[in-house]
């Protein structure tokens, strides 16, 4: 994974996973309230990848998938939290150890994008 800074935004870049046959836009963004957020998404029709969970940073994190196929990253700030244009300039440690089983966060969205295919092509 990458990060870059463009003024006072952040983008992160990386790969997909080789058994990923389709990869959308994957979008992350920080909200006041990933729970509130998640459950307009899922009255409007989008498919929950990942319920609303702690994680890294002391932040809490949620997923869904659009009706388009794309998985928003839903991010809500814990009180000691820092936006990634304010973290130190280093990659977050997800998984401290990386002989440990992979985690809820990390388990729901290889499955969700180990389980899409390109859209058909009507020609």
């Amino acid at each position: 994974m990458r990060r870059v800074r463009i003024g006072d935004s952040t983008v992160m870049l990386c790969d997909a996973e080789p058994h990923w046959e389709f990869t959308p836009a994957l979008l992350q963004v920080y909200v006041r309230d990933v729970t509130t957020v998640l459950d307009r998404a899922r009255t409007g029709g989008a498919a929950v990848v990942t319920e609303p969970t702690d994680f890294n940073g002391n932040q809490r994190l949620a997923r869904f998938q659009d009706p388009g196929r794309n998985v928003w990253w839903l991010f809500e700030y814990g009180p000691t939290s820092a936006a990634p244009s304010e973290a130190p300039n280093e990659l977050p440690r997800w998984r401290p150890d990386p002989a440990a089983p992979p985690s809820y966060v990390h388990r729901t969205i290889d499955t969700a994008l180990g389980a899409l295919r390109p859209p058909e092509v009507n020609g």
